[in-house]
């Protein structure tokens, strides 16, 4: 088996058609050796008939709650000596399965990340660069070592050998909510694994209108916060002196700088860059405070978790 293809997914019925729909139509045009694999991560809508109805698509079950725990099953399950993964709200090139596995079949690369760009219908006026990477499609350049994007990301199976799997603290479905992918990508480049942008491997992703709203950016900040402060703390074993001062100093200038631009903080949509990363930080000293209770569950940047979850 060349290629494994993994889509994890929860309650996501009538997004997960449109995305099969389009992996169907790619998987017939690479033509060679290929798996699809849907990791059901306890669904209780229709998904199970919406796979069914892809009968060269295979189904597994993961009941232990999160998207990482999904991407570890998919890849318990899968064959392939290429592991690639999209998202359950994502349309796929028909060449995108031939892009980002050809720099790995050929030994060019370990791990390859490709160009997430969004759906016509969420586009808006107000997006800058910082907003459309919070949205999974960052504009790519080659200034700085490339991380990959759970909406197009793969790799070789043989980086298994030295980073087994994601970190099931981490990611959609359990309380960190993020950064599941950028930890895995974390951890390839400390054991020296190459990671490629594909730039023409082209995905297009289709998310839910409300992630527009102002209230889900506020969200997805705490959300952003939580899990760099686990990263933080666990794998990068950082020091925050005086986190309880930092903590106070960052609501205040936040607060102070929210009553001279109040105006900004009126739009139903999107929020202003230095409110979201303002919100980031705090939550991210918050989560940092609880986080240091805990014995890091990773030697300095390690590769394999040293502890159970919840420990």
């Amino acid at each position: 088996m060349d290629i494994s293809i993994i889509i994890c997914t929860c309650n996501r019925a009538s997004f997960l058609k449109e995305t099969l729909e389009s992996m169907e139509q790619a998987v017939t045009v690479y033509g060679n050796s290929s798996e699809l694999i849907v990791v059901d991560n306890g669904s209780t809508d229709t998904t199970p008939d919406v796979v069914r109805a892809f009968p060269q698509f295979r189904m597994c079950r993961e009941t232990k709650r999160g998207l990482s725990a999904a991407r570890n099953r998919g890849i318990l399950e899968s064959k392939g000596r290429v592991i690639l993964f999209t998202d359950d709200d994502i349309r796929v090139a028909p060449d995108w399965i031939q892009k980002m596995s050809n720099p790995i079949l050929t030994g060019a690369t370990d791990a390859v990340t490709g160009t997430v760009k969004l759906a016509g219908h969420l586009e808006r006026p107000w997006m800058t660069a910082v907003h459309r990477g919070w949205l999974a499609a960052p504009l790519l350049s080659g200034s700085r070592p490339p991380q990959m994007t759970g909406a197009s990301m793969g790799f070789g199976r043989h980086v298994l050998t030295k980073v087994p799997s994601f970190d099931e603290e981490l990611g959609p479905g359990v309380y960190t909510g993020t950064a599941d992918d950028q930890l895995f990508s974390y951890q390839l480049e400390a054991a020296k694994f190459t990671i490629t942008t594909v730039h023409d491997a082209y995905v297009w992703h289709h998310f839910e209108p409300e992630r527009l709203k102002r209230s889900a950016w506020i969200r997805a900040a705490g959300i952003s916060g939580r899990s760099m402060a686990y990263i933080d703390h666990h794998w990068a074993h950082k020091t925050v002196p005086m986190v309880q001062l930092c903590y106070l100093a960052a609501q205040v200038r936040y607060h102070l700088r929210k009553m001279r631009r109040w105006r900004e903080c009126l739009a139903p949509e999107g929020i202003a860059e230095w409110e979201l990363h303002s919100l980031a930080s705090i939550s991210r000293l918050a989560g940092f405070r609880r986080e240091r209770k805990r014995s890091p569950n990773y030697e300095l940047r390690g590769l394999v978790k040293l502890t159970t979850v919840g420990s």
